[in-house]
């Protein structure tokens, strides 16, 4: 339980700042990496998180899809601390080449880790792929 409640903590501290906390536009577009804090789900959200996207931001451009700034391959590990990686929160729209990179960025990142980083370690790289990407995203909202 303290294990837990150290690694909650360490992840709710990791992600402060512009991309998953704290509003700030870093002279970006209005399409900037920015976005709020985590709320902890209380029931699942996974099924159809497009659904959900387009919902929040109808004006999506045809062709584009919906990304999970935590990948769902962490959805099991994030669960476990009570956040569900398919929340409104943690999508992004983006153009399928962009989204492309991104991918690949995180499939060297998970590499890295030998396939198993801790959630703290996702919720940073996460922060810096919205900080590296921000212009080329879309955050329902903002």
């Amino acid at each position: 339980m303290t294990r837990q409640f150290l690694l909650l903590l360490t992840l709710l501290f990791s992600l402060s700042g512009p991309a998953m906390g704290e509003y700030s536009d870093f002279g970006r577009s209005s399409n900037a990496a920015r976005g709020t804090d985590i709320i902890k789900s209380p029931t699942s959200l996974t099924g159809n998180y497009r659904a959900r996207y387009l919902k929040a931001d109808p004006g999506l451009p045809d062709g584009w899809q919906v990304h999970h700034s935590i990948p769902q391959k962490y959805q099991q590990s994030f669960a476990d601390l009570g956040i569900d990686v398919g929340d409104m929160q943690f999508l992004r729209g983006v153009d399928p080449k962009i989204h492309s990179r991104i991918t690949t960025e995180w499939g060297r990142f998970d590499a890295r880790f030998g396939g198993n980083p801790s959630p703290a370690d996702v919720s940073r790289f996460s922060k810096q792929i919205d900080e590296t990407f921000g212009d080329s995203l879309r955050i329902p909202g903002f």
